[in-house]
Order: C-alpha cells, then sequence, then structure tokens
C-alpha cells in the first residue's frame, strides 16, 4: 500500500503472522513490477495449485489488460514447474 496505493476495487488484505524482521527492514518497491498487477503470496508448492492459476490468469484477458500476475513466497516443491511456465506463457 506504501509504494502502489490501496486504489484496487478487489483489495483484501488477510492479516497473518508476520515476523518482525520483515516489517524491520528499509521499504522500497521491488524492481520490475509495475501496476497494475495480481498478487499471489504463499509457498511455491504443488499443494497451492499454482500451474493451474497461471492458467486461469492466461484465460482471464487480464494480461492482455496491462496486468502482470506476481507471486511472492518461498521456493517449494513446484518452484521449478511454475518458474518455467511462468517463462513459457
Amino acid at each position: 500500500i506504501a509504494h502502489y496505493g490501496d486504489d484496487f476495487p478487489l483489495m483484501q488484505v488477510i492479516p497473518l503472522y508476520v515476523r518482525s524482521e520483515v516489517t524491520d527492514g528499509p521499504l522500497e518497491a521491488v524492481d520490475g513490477v509495475t501496476p497494475p498487477f495480481f498478487l499471489t503470496i504463499g509457498g511455491l508448492e504443488v499443494r497451492k495449485n499454482h500451474l493451474r492459476i497461471i492458467d486461469a490468469f492466461q484465460q482471464s484477458g487480464l494480461s492482455s489488460r496491462g496486468y502482470s500476475y506476481v507471486f511472492c513466497g518461498p521456493r517449494g516443491n513446484s518452484a521449478e514447474a511454475v518458474n518455467e511456465k511462468a517463462r513459457t506463457t
């Protein structure tokens, strides 16, 4: 919100426990991430079904409307497959 604002009609904040070291560091935007974007936060794990999410994003037409898709989270057991699909989609 500090970098991109809160003017998103479907934005929902779901409060979760956040480690203090995550919020104590410097606040800076991520290079290459510009609005508008669709954001998913969570580990790149098979159980999260990110491959299906990438398919749904592609079919949604959001990309043609200027949206990008950003995944944020630790690498998990499907990180390689997710990265490959994202590169080739």
